[in-house]
């Protein structure tokens, strides 16, 4: 790999004049070579067609941004990415490798009935999304529904009561803070689905789609302090 001010061809190191645009074919060796931005420095670069999928790569990296990584980084590894791109060589985007592992996850969770799980996943969905400028508020009411799912499960072993409706504080929108510190059982938070809210306005990813962050805390029975 050389800039366009080295002017080499990749392969045989034949210095090229003028220096190239495009694709082009070295006079020297007779292969072609390319021509790429640099992620990093933004750089025009001469590449080989293997060091193509490097550039690609650096820049799928880029522009998955912080956000979706932390997103989905208690889910997904570096090398459950990489495993994916060999079992799915069709799929390029590193965003859609995200979803699709996302969505093996989910299903695999399904299986076993592991609420913690889906919710960890529809949540994770939920961001990508937003990121993306897609709407995402069927993932969240699904997310939420798996949490309250959860804590039906404690309800019944009596580790919790009720939930509570917990938002950002003087963060939140007008709607969400129109249900701060709601108390309710869990069939009545799976009946009603107080949240997300469908009216929120907070817009938190950017893109211009409001995102609810309202969440349930589960209440702990009063024996419990006594």
């Amino acid at each position: 790999m050389y800039t366009i001010e080295e002017s080499k061809c990749p392969y045989c190191d034949s210095v090229l004049t003028p220096p190239p645009s495009r694709k082009k074919r070295c006079g020297a060796c007779n292969r072609s070579f390319y021509v790429r931005t640099r992620c990093a420095d933004r750089k025009r670069v001469i590449v080989t067609e293997d060091e193509i999928r490097i550039i690609e790569d650096e820049w799928e990296k880029h522009q998955l941004t912080d956000d979706i990584l932390k997103g989905v980084s208690n889910l997904i590894t570096e090398s459950d990415i990489q495993a994916a791109r060999k079992r799915y060589p069709a799929i390029i985007n590193i965003g859609d490798i995200v979803w699709k592992l996302l969505h093996e996850k989910l299903l695999m969770a399904m299986k076993s009935s592991d609420w913690g799980l889906m919710y960890d996943v529809y949540y994770a969905m939920s961001i990508v999304l937003q990121k993306e400028g897609k709407d995402s508020f069927a993932v969240q009411v699904e997310a939420q529904k798996c949490k309250l799912q959860e804590y039906k499960l404690k309800e019944t072993e009596g580790i919790i009561e009720k939930v509570e409706i917990s938002t950002c504080g003087t963060d939140s929108c007008p709607e969400c803070q129109k249900i701060a510190e709601r108390v309710l059982t869990v069939s009545e938070a799976l009946e009603e689905m107080p949240i997300p809210v469908k009216n929120c306005v907070s817009i938190v990813f950017g893109h211009g789609r409001s995102y609810c962050r309202c969440h349930y805390l589960g209440r702990i029975p009063e024996r419990y302090y006594s």
